[in-house]
Parts: C-alpha cells; structure tokens; sequence
C-alpha cells in the first residue's frame, strides 16, 4: 500500500510530466496533448496500482498518451494538409507522375506531367508540380495558372496556396504590370 508522502510525490511527478509534455506542444496541440496525458496518466496509475508501481504507471501513460494527443492535434491544425497524391487518384497517369519526378531536364519534366494530365486533369498535387516546373523556367503566367487550377480542384491544398502566394509576392517585387491580372484572384 502507498503511503500519503508517495501518493503526493506521484500526484506531483505526474503534473510535472503532463507540464513538461504540454510545453512542447504548439499552441493548437497543447489541448489535444493535455488531455492525451491525463488519460493517459490516470490509466497507467490505475494499471500499474495494480503492481505497486503506480507512478512509473502514471509516467509512462502519460507521455504515451502526450504524445498521441500531440500527433492528433497537430493533425487538426491541419485541415489543408495535401490529401491528394498523384498516384492517389490517377492510376494512369502514375508512370508520367513517377518519370517526371526523376526528369532533371525541366522541358521533359512539363512534357511528362502534361501527359500525366491528360488522364487525371483534377489532381490538385499535379497541377501545382506543373506550375513549379513552369516556374522553374520563368513562364510565371503558366505557372499562376496551374497554381489557380490545384487550388480550384482543392481550396485547401495549401503547396499550390504558397506558391502562388510567393509568385505574386515576386511579381509585386518586380513591378511587371504586364497583364497583371494573370497573378491575382
């Protein structure tokens, strides 16, 4: 049976392992973190009350369960997280997807992904590599284009997002007013 002291001192350890974890975690995963470790926490005590040992229970659950909590709120944070992979949706156009990538001449690379197009034109992933190949060239207007189109199929596929969002910082930068609208919404 545990003493008062050593309940005490496990009640303490715990917290400090829960502030410990929580200090660790982004503002958006400490909720999720927080409560991962006290679940996690009170099932370790519980378990390991069975054998005496509930602190190094208490422990153990309660970074396990940190931890976890951690990975699924920074999962939430993330509601734009690129869901579409190219070979996700468009099993034919794989092989074009998988040869563009290796592709280190840029012209080849916009050839394939073209190609790769032409049996999947809604994949947000493609459309935005295409755009950083176009870029990668200097066609800035194609490369805004296909940025627009990955974002029209996946408002939220946030790579397509940030590249546009760079390329019209650039063109600011620059001052082309060429044909302006090309850049902006």
């Amino acid at each position: 049976m545990l003493s008062a002291l050593e309940v005490v001192m496990n009640v303490r350890l715990l917290f400090l392992a829960v502030a410990m974890l929580a200090a660790c975690a982004t503002p958006q995963q400490e909720r999720a973190t927080t409560t991962g470790a006290l679940i996690g926490a009170t099932a370790g005590a519980v378990i390991g009350a069975q054998n005496d040992r509930m602190a190094e229970g208490a422990v153990v659950g309660g970074v396990i369960g940190g931890l976890t909590g951690a990975l699924i709120g920074e999962q939430q944070r993330q509601p734009g997280r690129p869901r579409v992979h190219h070979h996700s949706r468009c099993p034919g156009g794989e092989r074009f997807f998988n040869r563009a990538r290796r592709e280190p001449n840029m012209h080849e690379k916009i050839e394939l992904m073209q190609q790769g197009l032409s049996y999947c034109p809604n994949n947000a992933a493609a459309h935005n590599d295409l755009g950083v190949a176009y870029y990668r060239i200097g066609n800035h207007r194609l490369a805004a284009r296909h940025f627009k189109r990955a974002l029209a199929i996946d408002p939220y596929y946030e790579p397509a997002r940030v590249n546009l969002r760079r390329l019209r910082a650039q063109h600011r930068r620059h001052r082309h007013h060429d044909n302006d609208d090309e850049y902006e919404d």
